[in-house]
């Protein structure tokens, strides 16, 4: 069973709301709303994309902590959930997308991003092979 959710989607349809939504349970409108807030923006922009430091400030803003995983750049999603078997959330970065995978502590693997909106099971992602810029684990503080 994923602690996943179900992507609350308001006014905000990108992936950087998204996946704050999926994870902390808060709707696509709050997430940008915490982005803002932690990049010193004003409150009404409309958030269509985000740094990874500004998002994982804005997981910690939340009570995450965000823990970056190095070596991974260049890698598929594929081969890095071949290798990868700590259990938790993480958020894997993409040239110009984040989505967030679970690995579950029966072993499943779940992704969940703006086009899902609702955590799949990650062999049935399309997004497989995409190269990877970054991975942060996160925690709860």
């Amino acid at each position: 069973m994923t602690n996943l959710n179900t992507i609350n989607t308001g006014e905000n349809k990108y992936c950087g709301p998204a996946v704050l939504s999926a994870i902390c349970g808060i709707s696509t409108d709050e997430a940008e709303k915490v982005i803002n807030s932690v990049t010193n923006h004003n409150l009404d922009r409309r958030v269509t994309g985000v740094w990874n430091h500004e998002l994982n400030a804005a997981f910690e803003s939340l009570g995450w902590k965000a823990y970056q995983i190095p070596g991974v750049g260049r890698k598929s999603i594929f081969s890095l959930m071949y290798t990868m078997s700590a259990v938790g959330i993480y958020l894997f970065y993409l040239s110009s997308h984040v989505v967030a995978i679970e690995i579950s502590s029966d072993g499943k693997r779940y992704l969940i991003d703006n086009q899902s909106k609702k955590p799949l099971n990650l062999s049935n992602s399309a997004r497989l092979g995409q190269k990877v810029v970054g991975v942060v684990k996160l925690e709860r503080k």
